[in-house]
């Protein structure tokens, strides 16, 4: 009897040992769930001095763009205010002088034409001798680029008043020597204008003075009237 019960017990062992062993192998055979392990990486934070630098880099790279704008627009107009126009005639310099121009005169009309004015002046930036003579009962008038000497006007009408002055003006002052001698008498040293005639018989320059009174000079001996 107790034999009998002791097989039993054997058994029952074995069998249990044999499920005890099965399930560990079972266990160790099924593979494992696949985990995501979360990403716990952090972004490394920005350093506000970085912020700061690139904030003033940018800064100054929008500054030294308008700084170069300005620096352009600002020689253009440097380039304009430079140019001697900006100081009046006396500190101009032309191309073609008072003689060149009453030389083309001659050369247009003809040696014998008598000259009684000649007029400095400017239009539309451009500035012109213009000329005016007679011959007999003829009129003449010529107007005379001061720098190309290209002639702008040729006009010729019926002489009104035979009885006109000659300009002698190889026995003259220059203009530039005129404007000179107005400047020293006026309060302004701008000129915009001068003209050659007879004023009460006598050649005089009538130079024109900007923000002053016109001032004539004696064009034979350089004394202000």
């Amino acid at each position: 009897m107790d034999t009998t019960i002791f097989r039993k017990w054997k058994l029952g062992f074995v069998s249990l040992s044999a499920l005890a062993l099965l399930a560990a192998c079972g266990t160790d055979n099924d593979p494992l769930p696949d985990t995501e392990t979360p990403d716990t990486t952090e972004e490394p934070a920005e350093d506000p001095a970085d912020t700061e630098n690139g904030t003033d880099e940018q800064t100054d790279d929008q500054t030294g763009e308008e700084e170069t704008t300005d620096s352009s627009d600002t020689a253009g107009t440097e380039d304009t205010e430079t140019g001697t126009a900006s100081e009046g005639l006396l500190s101009m310099t032309f191309q073609i002088s008072l003689e060149d121009a009453v030389q083309t005169f001659h050369d247009t009309f003809g040696e014998t034409v008598n000259i009684e004015e000649v007029e400095f002046d400017e239009d539309h930036g451009e500035y012109y001798y213009e000329i005016e003579g007679w011959e007999g009962t003829t009129e003449y008038k010529l107007d005379i680029h001061a720098n190309t000497g290209d002639i702008r006007k040729e006009k010729t009408k019926e002489n009104q008043d035979p009885d006109d002055e000659i300009l002698e003006i190889e026995n003259y002052i220059t203009p530039e020597e005129a404007m000179q001698a107005a400047v020293d008498a006026s309060s302004t040293d701008f000129v915009e204008e001068w003209t050659l005639e007879f004023e009460d018989g006598r050649p005089v320059y009538d130079i024109d003075l900007q923000g002053a009174d016109d001032i004539e000079i004696d064009a034979e001996t350089g004394e202000v009237h």
